[in-house]
């Protein structure tokens, strides 16, 4: 299959492309990051644009018309819940509205598969199920939700994967942020370079006191991806909607100790209070997603998620 991703070269993206080339596919990148020199030219194309702040121009519309995408994974996003003003998260409606212009023109049957967030729910993340109302407590996820009205207003043909924290990685691919946020990695490093590290939340409503959130690798979501692909691509004039998690949330202090597992050590731990725009806990039930597409996680556990993203980071730190 031929595959439009927007943000193939950040990190789900990135991982999804070395996937999906991996299995026969072809793909089109459009990121404002340069291209992957990981990858063969011949199965993954590139075109360096900013969708949402750069131009529209004629030569991008030909281009993706002329690949003709079967499906459009659309990956790109700013995706930090806080620390970001709020006007960036503008650009993740902007670039899904870009998103929908140019396919209006170029492809308008291709299946857009969207990459959406359970921080549409907000604090009811744990409750919810596929239909629940939206009640985000951050700007990326009043972004995410407002993206998802717009793509649900449009004729595209349309796939929405709502996810819980993804992390893990491939031993090319991974998180790699100029400022990293995620928890996961932070605590990897900080194990990598005996440092102390800072986790967020004290005194919460919660079994230890501290967030609880719901991890799912990024294979697996990737996975879910390519099942989407190929078993919604014929149901043209359709939309559907699939939350995909592990439904088992960890407590940032359990997620320190598979830390301490998988890198031998003990953490030097810094408690610091809970940051406006984070949710209480979160997780997802994965069943719709099953039923409907056959996805089952391969890497449900919490130590097998830590375990890739710290071989991936050992060998660029």
């Amino acid at each position: 299959m031929n595959f439009l991703v927007t943000g193939g070269s950040g990190y789900i993206g990135s991982v999804f492309v070395e996937v999906a080339t991996a299995a026969g596919h072809r793909c089109l990148v459009i990121d404002r990051l340069p291209a992957l020199t990981s990858l063969p030219s011949t199965a993954a194309q590139h075109q360096q644009f900013y969708l949402g702040t750069d131009p529209l121009t004629a030569e991008l519309v030909a281009r993706v018309k002329e690949f003709q995408p079967h499906a459009v994974h659309h990956f790109a996003a700013i995706s930090a819940v806080v620390g970001v003003a709020a006007t960036a998260y503008q650009e993740n409606i902007t670039s899904t509205e870009a998103l929908l212009t140019i396919l209006a023109t170029a492809a308008p049957n291709a299946t857009l598969i969207f990459a959406s967030t359970c921080a549409v729910f907000g604090n009811a993340a744990s409750v919810s199920d596929i239909n629940s109302p939206h009640a985000p407590v951050s700007e990326y996820g009043r972004s995410k939700s407002q993206c998802e009205e717009l793509l649900q207003a449009s004729s595209q043909p349309l796939v929405i994967m709502r996810y819980t924290n993804v992390g893990g990685a491939t031993v090319q691919h991974g998180e790699q942020r100029q400022h990293e946020t995620h928890l996961i990695p932070n605590l990897i490093d900080a194990a990598l370079h005996d440092q102390p590290v800072t986790v967020f939340g004290q005194g919460l409503a919660t079994r230890d006191g501290t967030y609880e959130r719901d991890y799912v690798h990024v294979l697996d979501i990737v996975n879910a991806h390519l099942l989407a692909s190929a078993n919604c691509a014929d149901r043209q004039g359709k939309q559907h909607t699939f939350h995909l998690g592990n439904g088992t949330p960890h407590s940032n202090l359990e997620v320190v100790r598979s830390v301490e597992r998988v890198c031998a050590t003990t953490l030097k731990v810094r408690r610091a209070p809970s940051r406006p725009g984070d949710a209480l806990a979160v997780s997802l039930d994965h069943h719709h997603a099953h039923t409907m597409l056959g996805f089952h996680p391969q890497y449900p556990q919490l130590d097998a998620i830590v375990h890739s993203t710290y071989l991936y980071r050992r060998c660029r730190n």
